[in-house]
């Protein structure tokens, strides 16, 4: 499959240069996933943990224990 290059790309590699936290949001079906687990880390050269919170069961795992699931993570996170 391939990708569609996004023109939002360059903006949020620049502000994640500037900032720890960037928050992308928008309708569903419009790649937001797909940007966040494989354009991005790409365009930056980085591993990265990501989770989806679309998933029940990783919901109900982060309710129980977020905390320790967090600090036990050492690489950049990412969320949906």
């Amino acid at each position: 499959m391939d990708n569609i290059k996004r023109s939002i790309t360059d903006t949020i590699i620049t502000r994640l240069n500037h900032e720890q936290v960037v928050a992308l949001t928008g309708a569903r079906q419009t790649g937001k996933t797909t940007l966040c687990e494989m354009q991005l880390p790409e365009r930056l050269d980085l591993s990265f943990t990501y989770i989806s919170f679309d998933d029940p069961d990783e919901r109900l795992r982060f309710q129980r224990s977020a905390v320790q699931i967090l600090e036990s993570i050492t690489t950049p996170l990412g969320s949906a």
